[in-house]
């Protein structure tokens, strides 16, 4: 799942290698991870009714090559990057293929990319640990963490200010367009603003995020994070709509986490809460729990309980282990 500098993700280069030409240097990066689970619970009611439900082992993969051209005297840079990943269910993906320019002046992106209303909101799913948390691959509850007008997979053109990874403020803003997806969503607009900030060992970050839909769809969403020593605590609120008349109620949710680091254990425990969410999950509370055996090496244990039936009323725990290898 990919952020601004607090959302920074797992990828440790594989092989790389450097050719210069003239002023320009061209760059080749492969990253690459593994991801082995065990799992106890009823996964029929986080699958769709065409996946395997069943408790068990699952695997899933995914390899990401960058190739990027380098203009240290300009301080300019351009290339390529595209993710192939093995999904649980068999298929396969590319939920990033994109070209990109960046310079002293910020980054424009053209291709398959989160929106920055995605890759840069912070909220619970920030902080978690192991496959992570509430947004992660099995015990996914992605509409307790992000709009869904701008959560998927779809052509855009991206733009960012300047990192804002040394403090201060960043803008991201991207238009998304391509086919109708199942939720009726179509062309979409989104801006994002991050902030992030510290002072000494307290470090601090706040995202604000809009979004609107062709047809009339809308979304607002407002995160925040604070963190101090080995301690975290990070949430956000959020409402989007989709119905293109605007007559519709507006779905509301909220998300809230807190992790710590205990001298090489990770820990956190993440929670995100629905309050209209016609038939999808009504509330989710995920511990994990995740420890790093070796460089590239890292074991995880997740406990999910949840209720995702229209109503409530109808509770499931998932048990997931989970045995990462990334290089």
């Amino acid at each position: 799942m990919r952020r601004a500098a607090v959302l920074a993700g797992l990828g440790l280069p594989l092989a790389s290698g450097v050719m210069a030409a003239g002023a320009v240097e061209m760059e080749v990066e492969l990253a690459a991870e593994a991801v082995s689970y065990a799992v106890i619970g009823n996964l029929g009611r986080k699958f769709g009714p065409d996946e395997d439900g069943e408790d068990g082992f699952r695997q899933q993969a995914e390899i990401e090559i960058a190739a990027r051209w380098l203009d240290p005297d300009h301080a300019r840079r351009w290339g390529v990057i595209y993710r192939f990943e093995a999904e649980l269910d068999g298929s396969t993906m590319t939920p990033r293929a994109y070209g990109f320019l960046q310079d002293r002046h910020g980054e424009l992106r053209a291709g398959i990319d989160d929106a920055p209303a995605v890759s840069m909101q912070i909220g619970a799913a920030t902080i978690a640990v192991a496959t992570g948390g509430i947004d992660g691959e099995l015990v996914a509850s992605d509409d307790l963490v992000i709009p869904r007008i701008v959560d998927n997979d779809a052509l855009r053109l991206i733009a960012y200010t300047p990192d804002a990874s040394d403090g201060g403020w960043q803008l991201g803003a991207s238009f998304t367009t391509g086919p109708t997806d199942e939720d009726g969503i179509d062309d979409t607009l989104d801006l994002a603003l991050v902030r992030l900030g510290g002072a000494g060992e307290l470090e601090t970050a706040l995202s604000l995020a809009a979004a609107i839909e062709q047809h009339g769809g809308l979304a607002l969403q407002l995160g925040g994070l604070i963190a101090h020593d080995e301690l975290a605590l990070a949430g956000s609120v959020a409402l989007d709509r989709l119905d293109e008349d605007g007559s519709g109620d507006w779905r509301r949710f909220a998300n809230l986490g807190v992790a710590a680091d205990l001298g090489g254990l990770d820990l956190s425990l993440t929670a995100g809460w629905c309050f209209a969410c016609d038939e999808r999950e009504n509330w989710n509370v995920v511990l994990g729990v995740e420890r790093a055996l070796l460089p590239g090496l890292a074991t995880g244990i997740e406990l999910s309980r949840f209720d995702e039936a229209e109503g409530g009323g109808d509770e499931g725990t998932i048990l997931l282990f989970s045995l990462a290898v990334a290089f």
